[in-house]
């Protein structure tokens, strides 16, 4: 993650970008070796951890951008840029700031897996910052009279991906590795989230930073 300030704003007189200046791992500002590779979240607990420490906020799905640079069966690689309002920031008024995430994604399993990632946070220019979490106007046309409606078709339910053994014995494996937890409680966190190895990731960061989490857990 980097961050900076847009180009001519002061920062004494604008929203101060402490907490990610904090874990700015911008390597022309930071030139020490060993803090640049703790910088770099590595692992799906350590990733998932990063980002539920942020500050809260609430993003402006309207303003978001996503170019698509590259796209073979092997590799995507997007950018997706927009605004959001940091919530609880300690400002009189909630800032609103600039995001732009660059995203490797590779095929992993029956899905897809982001092998890396670059996150920017600035704040937002005074054009930006006046245009945010305004509601576009969209005039839609009138659809056309239908002569012969058919009857509306039958809800489909949501498609569950499939995991094979193989994938589901690495998985656990890997969890197993991350979390520090025996093969067991991998293998229960796992299934109980339906094979989402993010999710489970997520949920484990959660229960455990609540103290939840059973000693016999880690017991292998």
């Amino acid at each position: 993650m980097t961050s900076a300030y847009p180009y001519g704003q002061n920062p004494k007189n604008s929203s101060w970008l402490n907490w990610y200046n904090t874990d700015s791992r911008n390597i022309l500002r930071v030139q020490d070796h060993d803090r640049r590779l703790k910088l770099l979240k590595q692992g799906n607990l350590a990733v998932v951890s990063f980002l539920s420490e942020m500050p809260q906020s609430k993003h402006d799905i309207h303003s978001f951008t996503v170019d698509l640079n590259i796209s073979t069966p092997q590799l995507l690689l997007l950018n997706v840029s927009g605004m959001f309002r940091e919530l609880r920031s300690g400002h009189k008024t909630a800032p609103i700031r600039h995001f732009f995430r660059s995203l490797v994604i590779v095929p992993a399993g029956s899905g897809f897996c982001i092998a890396n990632e670059q996150l920017h946070v600035s704040n937002a220019t005074e054009q930006q910052a006046k245009l945010a979490f305004k509601t576009p106007i969209i005039q839609t046309p009138q659809p056309a009279p239908e002569l012969n409606a058919a009857p509306p078709a039958a809800a489909i339910p949501p498609v569950v991906p499939m995991v094979d053994d193989n994938t589901k014995q690495q998985m656990i494996q890997t969890m197993s590795q991350q979390s520090g937890m025996n093969l067991e409680w991998s293998q229960k966190c796992l299934e109980e989230t339906n094979w989402d190895f993010n999710r489970a990731a997520f949920i484990f960061t959660e229960l455990q930073k609540q103290g939840t989490i059973p000693a016999e857990a880690f017991v292998k």
